[in-house]
């Protein structure tokens, strides 16, 4: 029964599928497995819950340049600013954030809003809040429009049409 139970949890595991590797690549290497096993130590699926084990994962991914995985660091490092854990680390969720962004805007944009309108170890900036939230709602994300219209109803008319410019602009970047 042992046996049994390794081999499902084996076959079954995120990172037995998240990707098929080339040969040369051990799959344990892959991108989408590294962020794969972070979520696993996060979460604590089939593994002991441990959070620095998750970090680690999670870096180890993000540092290959892999959108998913900067999004899931950054939000794990904003998570500990939020709580007084690590109040610098808002400054490498910023970062993480916007690398990422281009190849995922809505979810990044969502966070990048999220942190530049709570403030939390980064000055508060309701323009370029407004700017980000405008992009992550794009992606028709419920939370991401409610905080949109949250942080635009804070605006004059001049800032909200500035945000909302600044907003186009980057989207139309994209498209370059």
């Amino acid at each position: 029964m042992k046996i049994f139970f390794l081999l499902l949890v084996i076959c079954v595991s995120p990172v037995a599928v998240a990707e098929t590797p080339n040969e040369d690549q051990p799959i344990q290497s892959t991108p989408r497995a590294m962020l794969a096993m972070g979520w696993m130590f996060l979460q604590g699926d089939r593994v002991e819950h441990d959070r620095a084990q998750a970090e680690y994962w999670f870096r180890e991914s993000a540092e290959t340049g892999y959108a998913p995985a900067q999004i899931a660091l950054a939000s794990l490092l904003y998570a500990d600013a939020q709580g007084g854990l690590n109040p610098e680390g808002v400054f490498e969720a910023r970062d993480l954030l916007l690398e990422a962004a281009p190849a995922q805007p809505p979810i990044a944009a969502y966070f990048l809003a999220r942190i530049y309108s709570e403030g939390i170890g980064i000055e508060v900036d309701p323009s370029l809040a407004a700017q980000w939230a405008n992009i992550a709602a794009a992606g028709q994300d419920p939370a991401a429009i409610m905080l949109w219209q949250r942080l635009e109803a804070q605006l004059v008319p001049e800032e909200r049409d500035a945000a909302r410019q600044r907003a186009v602009d980057w989207l139309q970047g994209l498209e370059e």
